[in-house]
């Protein structure tokens, strides 16, 4: 009898042992059909094949829910089938795994921008730089951000430090260019904008802005030139013609003035800006009623320009109409035209 159970104490102490031995096989198998399953998403995410991708991950994150790379990955997948909430969950669940990652701290900082740019947290780019992600976009994202809450100095130094990583960023150089033209440095931001058209001939809005920087600095011929370029590019470019008859304007041209403007409201009917320039340049050519219908029309679209009714009063004014100038500047001054006031008081 004593054997017999030495026996199966054996016995029991074997199948005990070969039952740990399993567990030990099945969780390096389980490991392995993760890591595949991990490298079959990238190949997938390579290949653009998103959605194959995310299938991938998501069996290596059953597989090993601890796959760090694997819901970064998904992230990345998700965000580029525009899943913007599944990206956003992973890029959490990274940082919830390992906080020192920066890529995700990156990408989570760049998702918020993309989504609402006034709730986007700048934490997100410092981490991703304090933790070792210091890729040229990381700084010009955080750039963007700085920009839309007014720190240009911060914005500013963040843009060049991507050009600094990254010589030919023709987007960093633009953006650096709006600092500058919102900083008052138009000699800055034209060479920022020219560096921008140089390295990325297709970035329409840098000729735009190339042009308004000219026109600041009195360059109007050389607006007239870049805005030729633009309209060249893009023809039905509204905002083009507009800033071209202003810079015509400004040299004395007032019917090339009157004729970019016309297209300008010609390819987008309510343009108020461009009405109130027709409106200028028919004043200049001495076409008074023109030049009233014109701000009417513009007031009929935006009632609070403040624009429109002043420079009405001084047509009205021209024209014998002073009750109605005085009206009208008494509107302009109310709308918040300060420098309205002094011809309010001209009306007592």
């Amino acid at each position: 009898m004593k054997q017999k159970w030495i026996i199966l104490l054996a016995v029991c102490f074997f199948t005990i042992g070969l039952s740990y031995g399993q567990s030990d096989w099945e969780a390096a198998q389980q490991k392995k059909n993760a890591d595949l399953a991990y490298n079959k998403g990238v190949g997938f995410f390579q290949s653009a094949q998103y959605r194959q991708a995310v299938d991938a991950f998501t069996e290596c994150i059953k597989l090993n829910p601890q796959h760090t790379l694997a819901y970064l990955q998904r992230a990345k997948a998700n965000f580029e089938l525009n899943n913007r909430q599944a990206a956003s969950l992973d890029f959490d669940k990274v940082i919830q795994l390992n906080d020192k990652m920066g890529e995700a701290w990156f990408y989570k900082g760049y998702l918020q921008l993309i989504t609402d740019t006034a709730t986007v947290k700048l934490e997100n780019f410092d981490k991703a730089l304090e933790y070792g992600f210091n890729i040229p976009e990381v700084y010009y994202y955080r750039g963007v951000v700085r920009f839309y809450k007014k720190d240009y100095p911060g914005a500013s130094s963040d843009f060049s430090m991507a050009i600094d990583k990254n010589p030919r960023y023709a987007l960093s150089y633009f953006e650096r260019g709006k600092v500058k033209l919102a900083s008052r440095d138009y000699t800055g931001a034209i060479y920022d904008f020219q560096q921008a058209i140089k390295n990325d001939t297709t970035l329409i809005a840098a000729y735009n802005n190339v042009a308004l920087a000219k026109i600041y600095t009195g360059d109007f011929n050389g607006a007239i030139a870049d805005l030729d370029r633009l309209i060249g590019l893009q023809p039905k470019n509204f905002i083009a013609y507009n800033n071209r008859g202003m810079a015509k304007y400004s040299t004395g041209n007032y019917d090339g003035a009157l004729e970019d403007f016309l297209k300008a409201i010609e390819l987008k009917p309510g343009y108020v800006q461009a009405i109130i320039n027709l409106g200028n340049a028919y004043a200049k050519k001495g076409d008074h009623k023109r030049a009233i219908d014109s701000y009417n029309r513009a007031i009929e679209y935006n009632s609070k320009s403040a624009e429109a009714f002043l420079n009405r009063g001084f047509c009205r004014e021209l024209t014998g109409d002073i009750d109605g100038a005085c009206s009208d500047w008494k509107m302009a001054l109310s709308l918040g035209y300060q420098d309205a006031a002094q011809f309010v008081n001209e009306c007592k």
